[in-house]
Parts: structure tokens; sequence; C-alpha cells
């Protein structure tokens, strides 16, 4: 099977905004740890890569899955959608407009 990215990119109206994950809480660091071990270290990710515009308003982020079976586990993780959640509300309460999309 081939794999499938995800695209999601992040706008911001300054640089006062931190991104939601710089904000280096526990939560954070527990997000880090679940997407390792679960994702990354099992194969399942194989690659993650951050693009931060010149200006630093625009973040684009490129998941690689293994396949389409793992996209499909991954949207359906709890997990993942309780963060998902809570950035979004992070996100939403600070202008921080975000678009999604994927090849698979």
């Amino acid at each position: 099977m081939a794999n499938v990215t995800l695209t999601v990119v992040f706008t911001r109206e300054d640089k006062d905004t931190d991104w939601f994950w710089e904000l280096g809480n526990d939560a954070q660091t527990t997000w880090r740890a679940y997407q390792k071990e679960t994702y990354l270290d099992t194969g399942k990710l194989v690659s993650i890569v951050h693009t931060l515009s010149d200006n630093e308003l625009q973040l684009t982020t490129k998941l690689k899955f293994k396949d389409k079976d793992t996209w499909d586990a991954f949207e359906a993780d709890e997990t993942v959608i309780a963060r998902r959640t809570a950035q979004t509300s992070y996100e939403n309460s600070n202008d921080i407009s975000k678009s999604a999309s994927n090849d698979g």
C-alpha cells in the first residue's frame, strides 16, 4: 500500500501568538511521548516535517503515514482526537486558522 501524507497549514496573525506545540506544558510532553511510541517507533508514522514561513506567520506540517489503514487508525485514535480537540480550541481562541488535506 502507498503512503498517505497529511498536510496541515496553520496561519497566525502575529509572532506574539505561540503555536500550540510551543506551549511546553505536560500535555505536550505526554502527546510527544505517545506519538513517538505509538506511531513513530512502530513505523506507522514514517515522518513529520514542519516548515515555518520566512515571516513566521505560517506553519506547514506534513505527516507521512505508512498506509491508508494506518491513517484511518490514527484518525480514530481517541488520544489523537482529544489532542486535536484541545489544539482546535487553542487555535480558535488565538485566531490561528488551519487548512488540512491528505492524499489518501
